[in-house]
């Protein structure tokens, strides 16, 4: 008994990790960021230390060595640096890290998503708290290479939520980028 609660530990999280996301895709509510990043790292951490314990079944003991395969992987990306670094371990922690929080108001949070090492800036994510360890998620929205992301007013009604930000604009009569206020509208 005291021997199997690591593989009962992993098959939870990732029970828990697959509904969030099955949640999260046909729905758009899901746990809270920070739970289901603290469920990630610890289905990733029962999944390495299962890696030296031996299963009967093939099929279990190729399942956890990917987890060594991985975490070797990324290892191997975080010495060699460079462009093939990047991508190693961009691509191994794209799935399991968290997104920064942008700006938060009350209930309602502002996620700039975590794209890769790669991307182009910047893409948000726009959440409401729901009953303290879920989050609703109303829809995304890019700003234009602006690093800093300034918002000017949020109106949060029971039918719709507002949010008034700045953002570059291309203006067609001084033929260049005009910073303006832009808003947009969620519905709940």
């Amino acid at each position: 008994m005291k021997k199997d609660w690591p593989l009962k530990v992993h098959i939870i999280c990732v029970f828990i990790i697959i509904t969030h996301l099955v949640f999260k895709w046909l729905f758009n509510f899901g746990l809270a960021e920070t739970y289901i990043f603290t469920i990630k790292v610890l289905a990733i951490l029962t999944g390495v230390f299962l890696i030296f314990f031996h299963f009967k079944q093939v099929w279990l003991r190729f399942y956890f060595k990917m987890y060594g395969a991985a975490l070797i992987l990324f290892l191997a990306g975080f010495i060699i640096r460079g462009f093939l670094g990047g991508l190693l371990t961009s691509a191994l922690q794209y799935p399991v890290i968290r997104d920064e929080i942008a700006y938060k108001y009350n209930q309602i949070t502002i996620y700039r998503k975590y794209e890769g090492a790669f991307s182009l800036c910047c893409t948000y994510r726009v959440t409401e708290k729901r009953y303290s360890i879920f989050e609703k998620t109303f829809g995304e929205f890019q700003v234009l290479g602006q690093s800093d992301f300034i918002i000017k007013s949020i109106e949060n009604s029971p039918q719709r939520l507002k949010i008034i930000h700045q953002d570059f604009v291309f203006d067609n009569n001084k033929n260049e980028l005009v910073l303006k206020d832009k808003s947009l509208i969620f519905n709940k």
